[in-house]
């Protein structure tokens, strides 16, 4: 099964308030993000992350991942620090005869 996200914002202090996340502090939110995202997603799945999936370095980030259910695709968002430059941005596929984009930035068709 593919399952597709964007902007969980995985250590990103201001985004609490910026959004009026209903959680206390950055450890809270984490700890429920993580928690929801096992209850959905098994093993087998396949997850899009479409963009600003961390804020902070590469090592905060694969401690997450590690915790994460699933087989990961990673596209850079503006918030993405933690991924290379070159990182991709845009995710295409065909499943079940459907054509699926999958990007961060707002695309015009």
């Amino acid at each position: 099964m593919f399952f597709f996200t964007a902007d969980e914002h995985h250590g990103h202090n201001n985004i609490i308030k910026h959004l009026e996340r209903p959680f206390k502090n950055i450890k809270e939110m984490e700890e429920e993000l993580i928690k929801r995202h096992n209850e959905v997603v098994t093993k087998r799945d396949t997850v899009i992350h479409s963009g600003d999936f961390c804020i902070r370095n590469k090592q905060y980030t694969q401690a997450i991942i590690k915790r994460l259910n699933g087989t990961h695709v990673f596209l850079k968002g503006n918030h993405d620090y933690w991924l290379e430059r070159k990182a991709i941005t845009i995710w295409e596929k065909n499943i079940n005869k459907n054509y699926i984009v999958v990007c961060h930035y707002c695309m015009r068709t």
